[in-house]
């Protein structure tokens, strides 16, 4: 989906989307409308992001990018209910000290224009007109039949997600989360660390048997850091500093730049820069990557946010807070089980593939986006910056384009077929690597052909007054734009 005008938003849910673009046109600026799609999400889009989950935000006013880690925690007590090299993708102990809620009151702090009662307000009128199951909640719950179970098994009814795939259009049940918000509108996002919404939470995860504690929610900050610079033939970049894979990215465009168009080339190249990205690491204690995400990119004609949220794999632990009407994170997943430095250690935030990007040229931003989708967002993220500014393709084409990824875990590759993929393919073949093709194995609920597994870039093109707008449409289709 493409849109053009002065201002706008790209994600892959149009609802959320059409929220941010109220808020635009009610004053608020592109961090304003950030926060209200990133709270809108929740609700239409259940699974990918929220409240009990974290994420990280690249943004510039004017004054030269910023970058904003608030990924979740390790609990203190982690240590005292699983081992270090458990592997934990559901229930419970897999879930983080969400870091949301303190990482959007930083950004509006700094940032916001608006208050952010209204923010929540128009948030909650539009839930209340009531909230559908959409393709990609009915296609990837298909797809990922291992996450409905996992729902069902921890509280999907409280969502209204039983043991079979919503209908399109099906009614959710929202009306918790909805009062969630209302209580945050009166009593700020800082409730939900020191006061009663926090409180209610942890006694509800202590019922359950879970070990996060006041304590964990009281102590939890965002950081600043500074981002990830890197140029490449005459563009400057920036991007997530550890522990995100702004670094991995980069050397991977670096290199796709170097070796030129031939696609026999890419396989070799995604091995080299996907098993670097383990040696990435937390800079404050550990490190693990996300396997689902959301990817917002916001663009006012002034200021630029790109943020990358999530709650880990989809439906997160599975448990759905009956007191918040929110999914949580199964953040602890990301930590790896080899014993190496992204080992699980109370406190540690666990290394993420999330990668917000903004392109310049010279001090001029031309490009800002981002991707869901755990280790593919480093090379969707490349990929489309090197389709657009070194292959020469128009932004929509660069975004759809079908691509190949290396799965490093797996030791295989992923890919969508196309003329250029099969000829990487085969390269790949040669290696002696497994090859999945991802367009049947994870169809895209939207485009034939296209992959839920290969990334969903969201993207703006800067180019005033005509800036361009696009939405991955492996996902969804929620670019907006007015003026």
């Amino acid at each position: 989906m493409v849109s053009i005008g002065g201002m706008g938003i790209s994600t892959f849910s149009y609802e959320s989307s059409r929220l941010g673009i109220e808020i635009l046109r009610m004053g608020g600026n592109a961090l304003d409308a950030f926060i209200a799609a990133q709270l809108a999400m929740e609700a239409y889009e259940p699974g990918w992001t929220g409240l009990g989950g974290g994420g990280f935000t690249l943004i510039d006013d004017g004054s030269g990018p910023r970058f904003l880690d608030y990924r979740e925690t390790a609990p203190s007590r982690i240590l005292e209910v699983v081992e270090p090299d458990q592997v934990l993708m559901e229930g419970v102990h897999s879930i983080a000290v969400p870091g949301m809620g303190r990482g959007l009151e930083e950004l509006h702090r700094r940032y916001g224009s608006i208050p952010l009662s209204r923010i929540i307000e128009t948030v909650v009128e539009a839930l209340e007109r009531g909230v559908r199951a959409t393709p990609l909640l009915q296609g990837s719950l298909r797809t990922y039949r291992r996450d409905l179970e996992k729902l069902a098994r921890h509280g999907g009814r409280i969502l209204g997600v039983g043991a079979e795939p919503p209908g399109i259009c099906s009614p959710l049940r929202v009306s918790r989360y909805i009062e969630t918000l209302r209580r945050v509108s009166r009593e700020g996002l800082e409730s939900l660390y020191t006061g009663s919404l926090a409180r209610e939470l942890v006694a509800e995860l202590e019922s359950l048997g879970g070990v996060i504690t006041l304590e964990d929610l009281e102590s939890y900050r965002p950081v600043w850091r500074t981002p990830y610079r890197a140029s490449i033939r005459g563009y400057s970049i920036a991007t997530s500093p550890p522990p995100g894979s702004g670094y991995s990215m980069a050397r991977l465009l670096e290199e796709m730049v170097r070796t030129g168009d031939d696609p026999r080339t890419k396989p070799s190249i995604l091995v080299e820069i996907h098993r670097e990205r383990e040696l990435i690491e937390d800079p404050d204690i550990g490190l693990g990557y996300p396997h689902e995400t959301a990817q917002f990119t916001v663009y006012d004609g002034e200021m630029i946010v790109s943020s990358t949220t999530t709650i880990e794999c989809v439906m997160g632990s599975g448990v759905v807070s009956k007191k918040l009407g929110v999914i949580l994170n199964d953040e602890l997943h990301d930590f790896s089980t080899r014993g190496d430095r992204n080992r699980l250690r109370p406190r540690a935030r666990p290394r993420s593939s999330m990668s917000p990007t903004i392109v310049y040229q010279g001090s001029t931003p031309i490009l800002a986006l981002g991707s869901s989708g755990g280790t593919r967002i480093v090379t969707a993220v490349a990929q489309t910056i090197y389709n657009r500014l070194f292959r020469g393709l128009d932004l929509p084409a660069s975004v759809e384009w079908r691509r190949i990824h290396y799965e490093a875990r797996r030791d295989a590759f992923l890919y969508e077929p196309s003329r250029y993929t099969e000829e990487a393919v085969e390269a790949a073949r040669e290696m002696g690597k497994p090859i999945v093709n991802a367009s049947t194995r994870y169809p895209s609920p939207y485009r034939k052909g296209l992959s839920l597994q290969m990334g969903d870039v969201e993207a703006v093109e800067i180019d005033p007054p005509d800036n361009i707008f696009v939405s991955d449409p492996r996902k969804g289709m929620g670019a907006l734009s007015i003026g």
